[in-house]
């Protein structure tokens, strides 16, 4: 019964926020936002990431290739899970979609995305890549600019209306796990391969 009070009141309270973030803005601030959701937008995300390889991998060429297959992976394991598995199973509407809200908001360009929304692709990605370079890189600045660019990309689709505050929280936290869990895969992988190597004991 708990469950049943909850569940409405939280979505009531993401549409309040939903209303609240997003808002008929000038005719600069729907440009920026809308160039700055745009895909081309990871390419300097993709550029800080080679450089990461180029300046942190000290190891063989084969190593580099499989960190670059290791982000490549990444990717396509976050793109999957949160548009091809998640959206489609929870079958969230995307407030651009959703009867109750659609009509309030504002939209830039016609842009109304896709069905459904949680949770957000865009922001499960961007999340996922500087969680990645958050743990390559060590220095604070560097560290808050992965940070900003995640966020700033999660806003961008919230002031577009195509996605709830959820929606990108959402998409936050299962970036956030893939990484993790990945990490803690290559780590019990590395240490296998090191146990491999270790010369016998008969030798």
């Amino acid at each position: 019964i708990a469950t049943n009070h909850i569940l409405p009141t939280l979505s009531a309270m993401d549409q309040k926020a939903m209303l609240a973030l997003n808002f008929t803005g000038s005719h600069f601030t729907d440009q920026f936002w809308y160039d700055y959701s745009n895909k081309l937008i990871w390419i300097p995300l993709i550029l800080a990431t080679i450089y990461s390889l180029l300046r942190n991998q000290k190891g063989t060429t084969t190593q580099s290739l499989l960190y670059i297959v290791g982000i490549i992976a990444l990717i396509f394991l976050l793109d999957r899970t949160s548009s091809g598995i998640i959206k489609p199973l929870v079958g969230r509407l995307r407030p651009s979609h959703n009867p109750a809200i659609s009509n309030l908001l504002h939209y830039v360009n016609g842009y109304h995305g896709g069905q459904h929304g949680f949770v957000s692709g865009h922001a499960t990605i961007t999340a996922g890549i500087a969680t990645w370079l958050w743990m390559t890189y060590k220095d604070k600045l560097s560290r808050c600019i992965f940070v900003l660019f995640a966020i700033t990309i999660g806003y961008s689709r919230i002031y577009l209306g195509v996605h709830f505050p959820v929606d990108i929280i959402g998409a936050f936290l299962l970036a956030l796990f893939i990484n993790i869990l990945g990490n803690l895969v290559l780590c019990k992988y590395l240490e296998f391969r090191k146990s491999q190597q270790k010369p016998s004991a008969h030798t």
